[in-house]
């Protein structure tokens, strides 16, 4: 908290009467930031320019890689599906897939036990990729 106590008091010595936004910017990525959010999601949701919000954020000397956005679900689940159809017939561990997804351990987990027709079993702990969708086709033609 005394951290972002210092960050405001930082803004409020820096006021500049000719662009006024510039110190309601300096706010917005103060509250952003500590609140997890990313460059880009602080200008989108406080709506301020992204000039301004860097200004501010190199002027705070937060870490650039938190800059990026956050993967959305959406995204992660879409990420490994394209990775395992580029990959079908691969005998992988969960740590080797959620490492090539760039996704935690949970959430593999999570998404392996969702979707388990993606995966043979070998053993413990070892998966072989097979594509779901072709398995399913060649069912049904029996």
């Amino acid at each position: 908290m005394q951290e972002k106590e210092r960050l405001v008091k930082l803004v409020n010595h820096s006021y500049n009467p000719q662009r006024p936004e510039l110190g309601r910017a300096g706010y917005c990525v103060i509250t952003g930031y500590f609140n997890e959010k990313s460059l880009q999601e602080i200008c989108s949701f406080y709506s301020i320019t992204e000039d301004d919000a860097k200004h501010w954020w190199n002027q705070f000397g937060f870490d650039s890689s938190l800059a990026k956005p956050t993967k959305k679900r959406s995204s992660k689940k879409n990420e490994i599906f394209e990775f395992l159809k580029g990959n079908v017939g691969e005998v992988l561990t969960p740590t080797e897939i959620a490492e090539a997804c760039e996704i935690s351990m949970p959430t593999m987990y999570n998404f392996i036990n969702s979707n388990i027709g993606w995966f043979k079993k070998i053993k413990r702990g070892v998966y072989e990729i097979v594509d779901a969708d072709e398995e399913r086709k060649a069912a049904r033609r029996g």
